[in-house]
């Protein structure tokens, strides 16, 4: 094993129930019953389901790396928006011309700094927070895929 991991998703059984274990992959699935959250993670070797209590300190934990995977990300997005304007201004001559794909990524930009700000400011944080990143996510896939082949534009290949 690495050091991300002590044990694969494959490796784990009943006899490592309470143990604290580290895996490294990523999050298939997530399903929020109430009081409940279901976390199926997988790597190359197989799937584990994690279920925590809204209270218990592995749900703050992921609520932490939702909020730092959204700090990290706002700065790239902010990056690309910045990157797009000048190619589209060697390109067009000018700068930003409210094209549907660029309003789009304004748009996902815009709420992904709203997370952030609501987050800082009032102290979001479980479901409301959640809520909030899934929407902006959504915006993002929407962005990249629905207005490319959806909506007539500069960036429409439909």
């Amino acid at each position: 094993m690495h050091a991300y991991r002590t044990h694969s998703c494959a490796q784990l059984r009943n006899s490592n129930v309470g143990e604290t274990v580290r895996l490294s992959g990523w999050v298939h699935r997530k399903r929020d019953h109430g009081h409940l959250l279901f976390v199926d993670l997988r790597d190359h070797y197989g799937i584990t389901q994690v279920v925590t209590d809204t209270d218990s300190p592995a749900f703050k934990t992921l609520d932490r790396l939702q909020y730092l995977a959204v700090s990290i990300c706002f700065p790239l997005l902010s990056l690309l928006l910045i990157t797009g304007a000048i190619w589209a201004n060697e390109s067009w001559g000018r700068y930003w011309g409210w094209d549907s794909k660029e309003t789009g990524a304004f748009v996902a930009w815009l709420t992904y700094g709203g997370f952030l700000h609501v987050r800082i400011s009032r102290g979001w944080t479980g479901r409301a927070s959640a809520y909030f990143a899934i929407i902006a996510f959504l915006l993002i896939v929407f962005t990249y895929l629905g207005v490319s082949y959806l909506l007539p534009g500069l960036h429409s290949y439909a």
